[in-house]
């Protein structure tokens, strides 16, 4: 039988060129799946970290029987967290203990079904000078004492030209045994500060129960002036009471301090040179004018502000203020940042870090933002808004966004200036560890 015979040979092998070629495809291929598996690997861990993380914090602060320190619920376990929110409560240096309220055989008797079924009513009275005011709530003895939540209003009187600062206070219980282990107090200070001061006792003949509790209700009315009033410091330890402002805007503290635990912080309007206000777990809210420096400071709830900075102590047109340099805290771990710079001097210096752990943190910086700029986070890529805006000095100038540069993907790093000089003039840090952040410029 003949053979089968062809011109044309049938290939068995590739070319060595075309192999290579076809192998460095394949590991081009296996590379990139490998890569964007072990992305998603990191992204997978990352929020299984960042869910327990939260789940373990939420249970941490917000579990364990843990209570609303309201009005409305105190339940069995206040002797331990009453020891977590007042481990670090400051001691009192140089306080002097004045006149106390007597409390009378009979109170006010509230309808059936009011949690509280007594009520007691005082007034305190203080000149204007010194115009330096503490406000605080000490325990003597962590264990089994008498809770003593509440509230502060602070507002300024529309009306009456005396120097008083007025201090109302509402004292709600059920019980009459527990004023026996609660004092109200007027306070005074070494330095010459005065104010009032809320005691508890111990309570040692029994675990508490549900309603032993005092409640105090104070409004602080700061008289009408008709030029902005000046107070020298103004400082709350209140660890268990909601804090309010109202419309302060006519009133300039030089120092004020806020600092509560477990309830919100909420303000109006107000102007401090230097302003502190810290909470444990309560959020933070409102517009602040400052002339020097704000820390804002809270772990699980979110801050929302308005900020305007400002060139004197008297407030005035910010645009008129001469150079100053501004230093801005605003940081939590589980809630939001939101910051809103409405109104700046130009030529000023701002230091500004805004961060937050779990959430989101968003800032609009004031047109006359001039300096550097940096942003990071874990998960997504940071944002920089850029805004049309005219030059705040009304010259015409033109603002240079020079450079925005992505590192590594998940931080930026720039600068913003309307002259030469002024790109070294400010530094804003913006982070979260684990949501996006936005910067408006």
């Amino acid at each position: 039988m003949d053979a089968y015979h062809s011109d044309q040979k049938v290939p068995l092998l590739i070319h060595s060129s075309e192999f290579t070629d076809l192998q460095n495809q394949l590991a081009d291929l296996r590379n990139r799946n490998s890569r964007a598996a072990s992305r998603k690997r990191r992204l997978f861990r990352s929020l299984l970290f960042l869910l327990c993380t939260g789940l373990l914090l939420r249970w941490f602060f917000m579990g364990r029987g843990h209570e609303r320190w309201d009005r409305h619920s105190y339940g069995s376990s206040l002797d331990a967290d009453l020891d977590k929110i007042l481990q670090d409560q400051p001691s009192q240096t140089g306080l002097h203990i004045g006149h106390c309220a007597t409390w009378p055989s009979e109170a006010n008797l509230h309808p059936p079904g009011d949690e509280h079924k007594y009520s007691i009513y005082n007034t305190f009275k203080f000149p204007l000078n010194p115009s330096t005011f503490t406000f605080l709530a000490q325990y003597e003895s962590k264990k089994r004492a008498v809770v003593i939540p509440g509230s502060l209003i602070i507002e300024q009187s529309a009306d009456g030209d005396d120097d008083t600062v007025t201090v109302d206070v509402v004292t709600r219980f059920s019980d009459y045994a527990l004023l026996q282990h609660v004092d109200l107090c007027e306070i005074s200070k070494d330095e010459g500060g005065v104010g009032v001061g809320f005691f508890s006792h111990a309570w040692l003949e029994k675990p508490r129960k549900h309603k032993e509790h005092v409640r105090f209700d104070v409004t602080v009315r700061l008289p009408a002036s008709s030029s902005p009033l000046l107070i020298e410091s103004l400082e709350t330890e209140l660890p268990l009471f909601s804090l309010s402002l109202g419309d302060l805007a006519n009133v300039n503290f030089k120092s004020l301090s806020l600092k509560n635990a477990l309830l919100p912080i909420n303000v109006l309007s107000v102007f401090a040179e230097k302003g502190v206000v810290k909470s444990s777990v309560g959020a933070i809210e409102g517009h602040f004018t400052t002339s020097s420096s704000l820390s804002l400071v809270t772990s699980l709830a979110p801050i929302k502000v308005s900020i305007e900075l400002v060139g004197d102590l008297e407030g005035g047109d910010a645009r008129d203020g001469p150079a100053k340099e501004y230093t801005i805290l605003a940081a939590t771990a589980l809630g939001k940042v939101n910051v809103n710079f409405t109104d700046s001097p130009v030529n000023s210096r701002l230091l500004l870090k805004a961060n937050s752990t779990l959430s989101s943190v968003d800032v609009q910086l004031h047109s006359a933002y001039e300096g550097r700029f940096f942003l990071e986070t874990s998960l997504s890529r940071p944002d920089v808004v850029v805004r049309e805006v005219e030059d705040p000095s009304g010259q015409g100038r033109k603002r240079h966004i020079d450079s925005i540069r992505a590192i590594k993907g998940n931080k930026i790093d720039g600068d913003v200036s309307w002259s030469e000089a002024g790109k070294e003039r400010g530094d804003v840090q913006i982070s979260s560890a684990w949501a996006p952040v936005t910067l408006v410029l």
